[in-house]
């Protein structure tokens, strides 16, 4: 019996209703696949990220097991211990380490976290966070090689992207995903596999970048602007690439289409740090006079119960007594002033 192959197309931060609702008529192939197979929204890892999500994703298991819960993780209990998640922040084996325990070969193009690269049954193309192309950024070694000489333009990920100016981005992410498709479907084609997975940033930059112009609701939307185009017109090209993908599969390839997370505007921010120090649970050792990042010398630690690392993603880390270098909080007490954090964030209102 000839047995079945497997291919994940990942999509970083497509958005449920752009996909299913809004922009529906504009991704054809993707309602093809919903309507012939299955589609439904479902639940993101908590908290619903980048990283750590796609690591949830291929290993089975969830943030707080594998100790990685955003892009830059605690590697120990010192108050500046923040290190970039690279994969050897991930104990578990992937999807692809266990298939190649059993012999099968893998696939494996920009999946985030996948650098610095482990061996692995196949071939594997490290995602984002490899710092760049001169890198050792594929398995094997020497397929770096062949990589960049049939894609010397080959983009991990597009540098500034908050700041570069809008036509300049918009093309730059185009040539990427045009590209990264096209190294997959070439692996597909020139490499035996039994299981494929790839991954597209592209589309959550662009969301980042371009989501204001496009959606009238958003606090900052400009009006009529040419740049309302860019979203719907990246949809339609990402359909198109998933279509010329499915075009060089064995017909009983099994395929799916994943996600990590949506997007929605974003209506305001809360400056977690002075939450807590209003409500008591950070201490400062001297007031500022403007705003500056929270760093290890200015806390006066000996009054202080817990602290943020600021940011998208507001995490908050408890002074434990016994496990950071000047823990306050007894462990008996953990729970109790976890609890009146969270009770006094959802209590929160919004300003009038």
């Amino acid at each position: 019996m000839t047995r079945r192959k497997m291919v994940i197309i990942g999509l970083d931060c497509a958005e449920p209703s752009l996909v299913f609702e809004r922009l529906a008529d504009v991704v054809p192939t993707c309602r093809a696949l919903s309507r012939n197979g299955f589609a439904a929204r479902l639940r993101s890892t908590d908290p619903p990220l980048t990283i750590p999500a796609w690591a949830a994703m291929t290993t089975g298991c969830d943030p707080g097991r594998l100790g990685c819960y955003g892009l830059r993780n605690r590697e120990s209990a010192e108050y500046d211990a923040l290190r970039i998640a690279t994969s050897d922040a991930i104990d578990a084996p992937r999807i692809w380490d266990t298939l190649g325990d059993s012999g099968l070969t893998s696939v494996i193009v920009g999946v985030p976290q996948t650098y610095p690269v482990h061996p692995m049954h196949g071939t594997l193309v490290a995602g984002m966070l490899a710092p760049s192309t001169q890198s050792n950024f594929t398995w094997p070694p020497e397929f770096r090689t062949e990589l960049l000489g049939r894609f010397p333009n080959y983009a991990l990920d597009i540098e500034n992207f908050r700041t570069l100016e809008p036509d300049r981005l918009a093309r730059r992410i185009e040539s990427m995903t045009r590209t990264r498709f096209a190294l997959f479907r070439t692996l597909l084609q020139s490499r035996a596999w039994d299981f494929a997975m790839m991954v597209e940033i592209g589309l959550d930059r662009l969301h980042h970048a371009f989501w204001h112009y496009w959606d009238p609701n958003h606090p900052l939307h400009p009006g009529d602007t040419v740049l309302a185009s860019v979203i719907p017109d990246y949809y339609r090209l990402l359909d198109s690439e998933i279509r010329d993908t499915l075009s060089v599969l064995p017909d009983d390839t099994a395929v799916l289409v994943v996600s990590d997370h949506g997007a929605q505007p974003m209506r305001g921010g809360i400056r977690i740090n002075q939450w807590l120090i209003q409500n008591g649970f950070l201490t400062l050792k001297t007031t500022p006079t403007q705003e500056l990042p929270l760093t290890p010398d200015l806390v006066d630690w000996r009054r202080t119960h817990a602290w943020g690392e600021g940011g998208y993603f507001g995490r908050i880390f408890l002074n434990v007594s016994g496990r950071e270098p000047h823990g306050i909080i007894p462990c008996d007490s953990v729970n109790r002033v976890r609890e009146d954090i969270a009770i006094r964030l959802e209590s929160m209102m919004e300003p009038v």
